[in-house]
């Protein structure tokens, strides 16, 4: 029998996961990670399970507990196959030095791994977190150490959730004020360069390379998980994958739309759909055309993403949970995304305005930012380098 049966079994026969539908425990399947361990060795200590739920499909576990009354005291508790062990509810029972506590596999043993912090960070599992949290809590309750710890987890989700929508307001608040703080003095820049140099392409890669400095910094200041922020390979293959067959309507929506250009406004009379050449000549020189294509894909892409979708779309999910809220982030993100390209013309930020919901609802739909750069690197680049939408989104 392989490996995922086993688990399917294990966790469609236990308490610890009813209430879960069948595309939900598969979507856990997918998020828990796999640990082999070697006869006798010593894995994990218990500042890394407190909130980790073990599933022993093959092999048996052997947990080594120091009681509270007294460190000399300890209690050798086995996890067989088949068998599944919550890290809390050790935590419980055992002193408060974490690192007292030792897991050893008695045969080599395969455990699949489940953190509860990666289910309630990542919006599309808050759901099956809080199923797991009150069949946790009723465990507790038919326990003998009654209701206590089940309130511990009620109480523990609520007030998680509360952090967590403190957190993405401020970090929400910091990014908007920052960026609008570097975006007029990137424009009053701008018109500097280009009027002493004729480029703006060196002030642009400048100041990418800041931002993301910046981003970077805002991040890692924040607290908040990356997983939170759409920084996660979680769900990367069906992203990408959907982000692929998505750019192809798009490809096609703006092709089409540059043929009605040239065929209804006068000033484009003539001009080509493909515009190649027309994009060449506007970098000047075949190194600064390459180098704006690598730059534009490779640096200003990621950046646009991590600062609207996963920065400001991704707190304002946190902000607005639950199903019913789901297109407000997308739409406010996208509002403040479309207009960060006015510089380029007030036409330009309408249209973006439109492939701009799409990654949005992409990323909402995965949490995951890999599949939306894909996706508006494609477009964006095609658009600007190859059909020469530069011209048109300056009407």
């Amino acid at each position: 029998m392989s490996l995922s049966t086993d688990l399917g079994i294990i966790i469609g026969n236990n308490s610890l996961f009813s209430g879960l539908t069948l595309l939900e425990r598969e979507k856990l399947s997918n998020i828990m990670h796999k640990l082999k361990v070697q006869k006798n060795k010593t894995f994990l200590p218990l500042r890394i399970v407190a909130d980790t739920i073990f599933i022993v499909c093959r092999g048996e576990l052997s947990a080594h507990i120091p009681k509270k009354e007294g460190a000399d005291k300890v209690v050798t508790r086995t996890i067989g196959a088949g068998e599944i062990w919550y890290g809390g509810e050790l935590k419980e029972e055992c002193d408060s030095i974490e690192e007292k506590i030792s897991i050893k596999s008695t045969p080599r043993a395969i455990v699949m791994v489940l953190r509860l912090s990666d289910l309630f960070y990542q919006i599309e599992f808050r759901k099956i977190y809080e199923k797991i949290a009150q069949n946790l809590g009723t465990r507790a309750i038919k326990s003998s150490r009654g209701t206590d710890l089940a309130h511990i987890y009620v109480h523990s989700f609520n007030q998680e959730e509360l952090n967590l929508k403190i957190r993405a307001m401020q970090y929400f608040v910091t990014t908007v004020l920052l960026m609008l703080c570097l975006y007029i003095f990137f424009l009053h820049m701008m018109e500097v360069f280009a009027a002493y140099q004729g480029t703006v392409f060196p002030i642009t890669i400048t100041f990418a390379l800041i931002a993301l400095m910046g981003c970077i910094w805002m991040i890692r200041s924040s607290h908040l998980p990356a997983a939170a922020l759409g920084l996660t390979l979680t769900n990367t293959r069906v992203a990408v994958k959907e982000a692929l067959i998505g750019a192809v309507p798009l490809l096609f929506m703006a092709v089409l739309f540059k043929f009605i250009v040239v065929h209804t406004i006068p000033s484009f009379y003539g001009d080509p759909v493909l515009d190649i050449h027309g994009a060449f000549m506007r970098q000047k020189s075949i190194e600064h055309y390459i180098a704006a294509v690598i730059g534009y894909t490779l640096l200003s892409v990621p950046l646009q993403e991590i600062v609207f979708r996963g920065g400001v779309q991704g707190c304002l999910q946190q902000i607005f949970s639950g199903q019913r809220n789901m297109w407000r982030p997308i739409v406010i993100a996208n509002i403040v995304f479309a207009t960060s390209h006015i510089m380029i013309s007030p036409f330009a930020a309408i249209v973006i305005f439109f492939p701009g919901l799409y990654w949005g609802w992409l990323f909402a739909r995965h949490h995951n930012l890999i599949g939306v750069c894909l996706s508006h690197a494609i477009f964006g680049a095609t658009a600007f380098f190859v059909i020469g939408y530069y011209d048109v989104l300056r009407v």
